[in-house]
């Protein structure tokens, strides 16, 4: 990611040139969350929340930029965030999240590292390891790092530690901004310029709270900092960097539902889907299942439903990690089937609504009952099967990769996988489910297909 140099410490002020990365730089000096470097004759600025410490050395032995980072030169004590040159130690202990953390576990110890999850007040972790002020401990099979300055010993609810355990003693933290409670007066409008994260206070070493999607709108409040703004989103009140907020709002082609108004129900409970079975509800191209769940995670995730975004958020839809386990589901989002996916976005649904997308769903103007998928996505849409797929009989063939099943069930074993364009002999009909004979090779295997999956030849 190429980075901005700036001829002042603050987003306002204008980039003078732009640092690949990789570039080192020589700090200089140091104003809030900006740290300065000499670019020739002129003192340029870049925010440090971009920058990896490679090496610190002491005020009477300045850095040239080039050190090999040994960490053969004495560390100022201005930050051990990167791990860069800490050894990991082995370390175990039951610590839990600070009331009103919500705290990034990385994917190292260092604030470069990518987000893996974000962890919410309370909860508990096991340590495994350490690596400077950092911890390492296992998420859902994951190896993870947190900053233990944001962590309690002890378990959830246990009269242990204030925090102040692992602290050097010589700084005390500042405390973070409470952002949920602020009664700050708006005083404006923005729009967000990509997928930003909203956090609990002006800096990224606070605790982000979620993120949202391009051309989000936001209230702008009163308060503002150095590069910061205080802003309110989805009835909560946060921090944004200046640099992801615009006052232009994003230009929009229109809902992508078929015949619809174009008026955008963002808090539509779904509740009612009549008339919308043939239009915004018509059965995807790609399975049986409404289309909208495409259109939905094409605005989320560009459609790709195997994506870690690297800001907690996973799947086509954008799964958080707590919001994936309420609906029942294990691992990582991203990790699961599109099938999968779809099943856990319409539990979720069935709980929020289409306030669960806030911003795609504005923009879509989504509303109605999208139904899961197969025979759950049926249940509410009838209409969406085809006449072939309600045949009594004869020869079919699959119009997608589909398994043969021991027992007409989705949770029943499968038998083997049948190609596209395989022709099938139906022998029996339970339901949406077809006992049919098919063979490999010299094998012939009898078993169960939906017929969501398959077509009358």
């Amino acid at each position: 990611m190429s980075l901005n140099a700036r001829t002042g410490a603050s987003a306002t002020s204008s980039s003078a040139k732009v640092l690949p990365a990789g570039t080192r730089i020589s700090i200089t000096g140091k104003n809030g969350e900006w740290v300065s470097y000499q670019d020739g004759s002129r003192t340029l600025w870049v925010h440090s929340g971009y920058l990896t410490e490679v090496s610190a050395s002491t005020p009477s032995s300045p850095s040239t930029g080039t050190s090999s980072g040994t960490g053969s030169t004495s560390n100022t004590g201005s930050t051990s965030s990167t791990g860069s040159s800490t050894s990991t130690t082995s370390a175990s202990g039951t610590y839990h999240v600070k009331s009103g953390v919500y705290l990034n576990a990385r994917s190292g110890p260092g604030t470069t590292n990518r987000v893996v999850v974000t962890l919410l007040p309370g909860e508990q972790i096991e340590i495994t390891g350490r690596s400077g002020d950092w911890v390492r401990f296992t998420y859902i099979g994951t190896t993870v790092w947190a900053h233990e300055d944001f962590l309690n010993a002890g378990r959830t609810g246990s009269a242990t530690s204030s925090g102040s355990q692992g602290s050097t003693g010589s700084t005390t933290q500042a405390p973070r901004a409470n952002s949920t409670n602020s009664t700050s007066k708006v005083v404006g409008i923005s729009y967000t310029t990509g997928r930003v994260n909203v956090r609990m206070g002006p800096s990224v070493n606070n605790s982000v709270m979620y993120s949202v999607p391009t051309g989000t709108k936001v209230e702008l409040l009163e308060k503002k900092t150095t590069g910061w703004q205080e802003i309110k989103v989805n009835g909560d009140t946060g921090w944004m960097s200046t640099d992801f907020l615009s006052s232009t709002a994003p230009t929009t082609t229109g809902t992508s539902s078929s015949g619809t108004s174009g008026s955008s129900n963002t808090g539509s409970t779904g509740g009612t889907s009549a008339g919308l079975s043939s239009t915004m509800h018509a059965k995807s191209k790609h399975g049986p299942y409404s289309s909208v769940w495409d259109k939905l995670a094409q605005c989320e995730s560009t459609g790709d439903w195997k994506i870690d975004s690297g800001n907690g958020y996973y799947g086509g839809v954008q799964f958080g990690v707590q919001s994936w386990k309420a609906v029942g589901g294990t691992g990582f989002p991203h990790q699961a089937s599109k099938e999968e996916q779809i099943k856990r976005a319409y539990m979720l649904w069935k709980k929020q609504g289409w306030n669960a997308w806030p911003h795609c769903t504005s923009q879509l103007g989504l509303k109605g009952d999208p139904g899961g998928y197969g025979d759950d996505y049926y249940k509410v849409h009838p209409s969406a099967k085809t006449v072939s797929s309600v045949s009594a009989a004869g020869t079919w063939t699959a119009s997608y990769s589909v398994p043969l099943r021991e027992e007409a069930s989705t949770s029943s074993d499968k038998l083997v996988q049948v190609p596209r364009g395989t022709e099938l002999k139906q022998l029996q009909r339970e339901g949406s489910w077809l006992k049919v004979q098919h063979k490999v090779g010299g094998d012939s295997y009898t078993g169960w297909v939906n017929t969501s999956y398959i077509s009358q030849a």
